[in-house]
């Protein structure tokens, strides 16, 4: 595929906001917007995949301490879209676990 090509792809997405895989978006957002401009667009990403308890947001925002308001979030958001409590439990412990580990 172009470079031109990838870029209309990018754009198209951008608009409809969410149609391809949140890592393909960043990839392609890495590639073609400045600094500012990604910053601002991954923002408003990170934020409709936590609304939308996307679990795909996770190694964005990270599972340290400092992100754990952000985690719950996704976590309820999660529970909420797809009632599967099992893997939203089996993440919160893991984040705990690795919130004990950085905390040494």
């Amino acid at each position: 595929m172009l470079e031109a090509d990838l870029k209309k792809v990018f754009e198209e997405c951008a608009k409809t906001n969410h149609s391809i895989n949140i890592f393909d978006f960043v990839t392609l957002a890495c590639k073609f917007l400045d600094h500012q401009q990604l910053q601002h667009v991954l923002s408003v990403k990170i934020e409709h995949s936590i609304n939308k308890g996307n679990l795909d947001v996770l190694p964005l925002i990270g599972i340290l301490p400092n992100s754990s308001k952000q985690i719950q979030r996704v976590l309820q958001n999660f529970i909420d879209y797809t009632a599967d409590v099992q893997t939203a439990a089996y993440i919160a412990a893991y984040a705990a676990s690795a919130a004990l580990l950085y905390r040494k």
